[in-house]
């Protein structure tokens, strides 16, 4: 299993509400976040998420963490998120 996140799908989403295209510039000048922090989760790059990373993407997106995140692997379906863990260990 591996961490996957759902950076993109929220920017683009984000554009559609607020009726403008959000560019990775914009976005890290909006949460404070570095370009090249932004980049990487745009392109899945992430290997160590950064706590107030992740709070900063919440608050900004509007969402939960299993909106952001989501688990991927052999043992659970494409795209299924944190909460279904707990299918796993039932």
């Amino acid at each position: 299993m591996r961490v996957q996140n759902r950076f993109t799908e929220l920017l683009a989403k984000k554009g559609r509400v607020e009726n403008r295209r959000i560019s990775y510039r914009t976005a890290a000048r909006e949460t404070g976040i570095s370009t090249t922090s932004v980049q990487n989760w745009a392109t899945n790059t992430v290997t160590r998420y950064d706590q107030e990373q992740i709070v900063s993407f919440c608050k900004y997106f509007n969402c939960g963490l299993s909106d952001l995140l989501i688990l991927v692997g052999d043992d659970l379906e494409a795209g299924e998120p944190f909460y279904s863990l707990k299918k796993m260990l039932a």
